[in-house]
């Protein structure tokens, strides 16, 4: 399998993990899903579990790991995290949509796509071929497909071509921060204009306690999980 730098920066930003909560009555841990992930990487990640647990299972060890089951309908969670610049098809669309372009590219890299259209297709002992590709052939494949509910025209208008190898900044930004910025750049548009009132953004002043995911706690856990599906997984 080939190891996407777009992957394991997903499962290296430790606010780019499931928020999991523990059910005493059904023994398990209930997925939370984020307002600003997308369908589908819940569903990967759900796939990430699996493979470890099958990694594991293979080798002979016996799991520490809990179970962790995603409902229908989902359950929201009330962290406020918004993990960043991870690429696009990360984040929900209809969320995505809301923001302005220069908030879409400030927190995504809107350039790179890193899921399969179905993330439950991936992951298995039978590699897909697509899953050898580079990044960058990867987004040349795909990008058109997933790229079609996010509405980014006018953030890479002004592109000349299409760079899936930038650097990415795992710094995490709050919500909270995102709604000040947007306020400030629109004090700065009503300021030009010779308006001066200014009003506070909704829900600014939030306090929000975040908690670290259970099972990938560190950049290094995270990475070392994927890898161990990949190396236990290449040698069936």
């Amino acid at each position: 399998m080939s190891t996407q730098k777009s992957l394991l920066n997903i499962l290296a930003n430790p606010d780019a993990h499931s928020e999991d909560e523990y059910n005493p009555i059904k023994y398990i841990y209930i997925i939370k899903q984020m307002e600003c992930w997308s369908d589908n990487v819940n569903v990967f990640l759900c796939r990430v579990d699996e493979g470890i647990l099958k990694a594991e299972e293979a080798s002979g060890k016996c799991s520490q790991r809990h179970e962790h089951n995603l409902p229908e309908p989902g359950e929201a969670s009330i962290r406020k995290t918004v993990p960043n610049k991870l690429p696009i098809d990360f984040y929900n669309p209809d969320w995505f949509n809301n923001y302005k372009a220069g908030q879409k590219r400030q927190f995504s890299d809107v350039h790179q796509v890193a899921l399969f259209p179905d993330a439950s297709k991936c992951l298995f002992v039978k590699q897909h071929p697509d899953e050898r590709l580079s990044n960058k052939q990867f987004t040349q494949k795909y990008r058109d497909q997933i790229l079609e509910p996010y509405n980014i025209s006018h953030v890479i208008e002004n592109d000349e071509e299409l760079d899936v190898d930038s650097n990415t900044n795992n710094k995490s930004y709050e919500l909270e921060d995102i709604a000040a910025e947007e306020f400030e750049d629109n004090n700065i548009e009503e300021n030009k204009q010779g308006n001066t009132h200014m009003e506070q953004p909704k829900n600014s002043s939030e306090d929000i306690e975040i908690e670290d995911c259970e099972d990938y706690n560190t950049p290094q856990q995270s990475q070392q999980s994927f890898f161990s599906i990949t190396n236990e997984w290449s040698s069936w």
